[in-house]
């Protein structure tokens, strides 16, 4: 592979459970096993499996993509680079896109693999992808109850639209953690979810829609559940819980 390298990170007494599923993942995309004995941290989600991914290139492109990982350039820089520079960070981002593209369905293909040892206090934990980006990580799950053919297809361009966004936009700093969100109607994943520092522990107040990358506000829990109508079962699969018992 040339775009990304991976670790799989799960907890040690699930390893057996996830077998089937990790040596399909490694047998096509290589990548290392990570186990934990717990974790804790400020967000919602709760993981069963996270998919974390590094960025790798050749040797032509790698201090091209250094420069634009670490946010030297912007969408005017890249217009200002040369021809042959910019195809080829075109043709990373199209490797990149393929190698989202199998990784995806290589999880979509084993979802059957995973038993009742997948739940949480009755509810599904989240099998998600880990991107960075210059601004901060950008999560993606895989295994939303709305999940479909169509949108599993679509993911690594919402995947790269994300990425480019983020390493090509100035934003505040009070935006640390992404996920990226789809839209049934359409089968896009044109949504990132961008709850602020003061955000964690109530709901997520920002969201942009990568279509037109308008940033736009939302002002309560009850508002969020209105504009994405997210599912019960998916409770654990948000940075910042929709089903809280109310708005604080």
């Amino acid at each position: 592979m040339q775009s990304v390298e991976l670790k799989f990170v799960f907890r040690d007494s699930e390893e057996k459970e996830l077998e089937d599923l990790l040596n399909n993942l490694q047998s096509k995309m290589g990548g290392e096993r990570k186990s934990y004995y717990a974790s804790a941290g400020a967000l919602d989600l709760v993981s069963y499996l996270e998919i974390v991914i590094s960025f790798t290139a050749v040797v032509a492109v790698r201090p091209l993509l250094q420069k634009y990982f670490e946010g030297f350039f912007n969408a005017d820089g890249l217009k200002k680079i040369g021809e042959d520079h910019r195809e080829k960070i075109i043709k990373w981002f199209m490797k990149l896109e393929k190698d989202i593209h199998t990784i995806t369905g290589v999880v979509q293909y084993n979802l059957n693999l995973l038993n009742s040892s997948f739940t949480f206090n009755g509810r599904e934990r989240a099998i998600v992808i880990e991107i960075p980006s210059k601004r901060g990580i950008i999560y993606i799950v895989l295994n939303h109850a709305a999940i479909s053919s169509s949108l599993a297809k679509n993911l690594p361009k919402g995947v790269i639209s994300a990425l480019r966004f983020l390493n090509e936009t100035e934003l505040p700093d009070e935006f640390r953690t992404f996920q990226l969100y789809f839209d049934k109607v359409t089968g896009e994943w044109p949504y990132l979810f961008m709850p602020s520092t003061e955000a964690f522990g109530r709901h997520i107040d920002y969201f942009c829609d990568l279509r037109d990358g308008k940033i736009k506000r939302i002002y309560s829990q009850s508002e969020f559940t209105h504009c994405f109508y997210p599912a019960s079962a998916d409770e654990y699969k948000f940075l910042v819980s929709p089903f809280r018992e109310n708005d604080r």
